[in-house]
């Protein structure tokens, strides 16, 4: 694996990083302004199958690469909590996959999330069975994509960070798709007023320090619009990154000479005021790394809506 091409890989795992698990928990609050206070319930259809095309673009080193599939998600009174269930279909017309293999699995076997009454995400309920099929279906990729030592070592040296990630960040990195479609639910804002926070917050190249702010940009009776920027130390992500580096560049190897020059996401909600659902959500995430004066520029960008 050259230098270029770690210096991506561990930009990659910091982009695919769940939203939530770049959240802090905890928001500053503030006192209502001027404008309407807009309060969101969390009333979700009970019983009723809802599907939402979830698509990602990614750009790394000037080369795109895009990917869809439906999340079929179904909730479930579990007083005074509640279970989502969440399973993982392939857009109409493609076969799905065979079932004697991870990915397979990954499809046949719906996530139990538990959440409480106010809509929050509190765990995987069969996290285990997840890994099992998740580690599976990337060794099978490895195997069959690229099948060379390095590869699967990389893989091998991701996936254990991963698992490293305390149980509450393992559960946020399962969520990390259908976190929001819950995450403005039980919530209240005032149109216009803009909330600001700074906080840790763990990832897979580790706990970063973070700044974000999330603002009320208006509402109507069905829908409120929300958006959120964020970013995270410089610093501390590329520490991170030079971490994860080390553990995939073959031994002997000088590390590579980089330093991260910037780095953001912005988000988008569009959350019905009836349920406290998010029926269309966008995030845009970029890192831009230098190597010497040549700059590369990861983007991902990810979007989820509400197809019926």
């Amino acid at each position: 694996m050259s230098s270029k091409s770690m210096i991506l890989a561990a930009a990659a795992a910091f982009l695919a990083a769940p939203a939530a698990a770049l959240t802090p928990a905890a928001t500053t609050a503030v006192r209502p302004a001027q404008g309407e206070v807009v309060e969101i319930p969390f009333a979700p259809p009970i019983g009723r199958t809802l599907r939402y095309r979830l698509v990602r673009e990614a750009t790394r080193a000037g080369r795109p690469n895009r990917s869809e599939v439906v999340l079929a998600i179904l909730f479930r009174q579990a007083s005074p909590d509640y279970v989502m269930s969440v399973r993982i279909e392939l857009p109409p017309g493609l076969p799905p996959p065979s079932g004697a293999t991870g990915l397979g699995e990954l499809f046949n076997q719906p996530m139990e999330f538990r959440l409480s009454a106010d809509g929050e995400i509190l765990e995987l309920l069969n996290i285990e069975a997840m890994w099992t099929a998740t580690e599976r279906a990337l060794r099978e990729s490895v195997a069959g994509e690229r099948p060379d030592e390095r590869a699967r070592e990389a893989m091998e040296q991701i996936m254990g960070q991963m698992r490293a990630l305390s149980p509450e960040a393992q559960r946020d990195l399962f969520a990390q798709n259908v976190a929001p479609v819950v995450a403005a639910a039980a919530t209240t804002f005032t149109v216009g007023e803009e909330m600001s926070d700074r906080g840790r917050a763990e990832s897979v190249v580790g706990s970063l320090e973070q700044s974000s702010s999330v603002r009320l940009d208006g509402a109507d009776s069905r829908i409120a619009r929300l958006s959120m920027r964020s970013s995270v130390s410089n610093e501390e992500l590329e520490a991170g990154m030079r971490s994860m580096i080390g553990g995939l560049a073959p031994a002997g190897r000088p590390m590579p000479a980089f330093r991260i020059v910037s780095n953001e996401a912005i988000e988008t909600y569009h959350v019905s005021r009836e349920t406290g659902l998010t029926e269309s959500y966008r995030i845009e995430k970029r890192v831009v790394t230098a190597v010497g004066a040549v700059e590369e520029r990861g983007v991902q960008v990810q979007s989820l809506e509400l197809i019926r």
